[in-house]
């Protein structure tokens, strides 16, 4: 058994077997200062101190473990920043449920997009497709700060030609 897998094991032990308060005690420590938590994200203390705390669920924990993870990766010898993006979309995948295609997504800056890790084999069509086009839902998120709900591409009309060019994808 590794060194770190005891240590888990003990934490574990100690707070009841709580994985969430365990993946938390973790990250509160991990980066030398100390973090509240609002449900399944830290944030830095602040002078008036923490938000109201949110019951951690296993989702919460599962985001915790996956910080943890690419933390692990990232320091581990000979890793770079291609294995946590990787981590990173196979945890999406793995993490939300119906999911089966996940990337990590970045404007260019001829304003075309890039897939910097990606899991599964639509990503890549997907990116090019919009990049090909000029329009598309990925396209819109990075340029701006809002978030984008889109429940079915076939019938969303915000980008007509992205949903002809991808309907065979059914997505």
């Amino acid at each position: 058994m590794r060194e770190s897998d005891v240590r888990a094991a003990r934490a574990a032990d100690a707070h009841g077997g709580d994985e969430a308060s365990v993946a938390r005690d973790e990250l509160r420590t991990m980066d030398g200062y100390p973090h509240h938590w609002s449900g399944a994200f830290p944030t830095p203390a602040t002078e008036s101190g923490p938000a109201a705390p949110v019951p951690a669920g296993p989702f919460a924990a599962a985001l915790a473990e996956l910080a943890l993870t690419v933390r692990r990766y990232t320091a581990a010898e000979g890793s770079d920043d291609d294995d946590a993006l990787t981590v990173i979309t196979e945890s999406a995948v793995a993490l939300i449920e119906g999911t089966e295609h996940a990337a990590v997504v970045v404007p260019r800056g001829d304003g075309t997009l890039q897939a910097l890790a990606a899991h599964g084999g639509l990503p890549p069509l997907i990116m090019a497709a919009q990049n090909e086009l000029g329009v598309g839902p990925c396209l819109d998120a990075v340029a701006g700060t809002e978030q984008l709900l889109v429940c079915d591409l076939g019938t969303d009309t915000r980008w007509s030609a992205f949903g002809a060019r991808t309907r065979r994808w059914n997505l």
